[in-house]
């Protein structure tokens, strides 16, 4: 048991090493282009979500409002 205490302190003691590695964006070819494409991508979902939210909001309102509980409740 003594040993399995002394190899995990050892381990604790090497562990925690001091690591500075920095991202590197021109790494590989096209990444900028490809970093262009995913944020078009959400962009478009992100305005496609509201505008599904704002349909929603009004197919609900008219539900409600025209004593329609079918309609209301969709």
């Amino acid at each position: 048991m003594p040993a399995v205490l002394d190899t995990l302190t050892t381990l604790t003691a090497v562990l925690p090493a001091n690591v500075d590695i920095t991202p590197n964006d021109s790494g590989l070819p096209g990444i900028a282009a490809l970093r262009t494409v995913v944020g078009a991508v959400m962009t478009i979902g992100l305005i496609l979500s509201v505008l599904a939210l704002i349909v929603s909001a009004v197919v609900w309102g008219f539900g409600s409002n025209s004593s329609n509980p079918h309609l209301a409740s969709r």
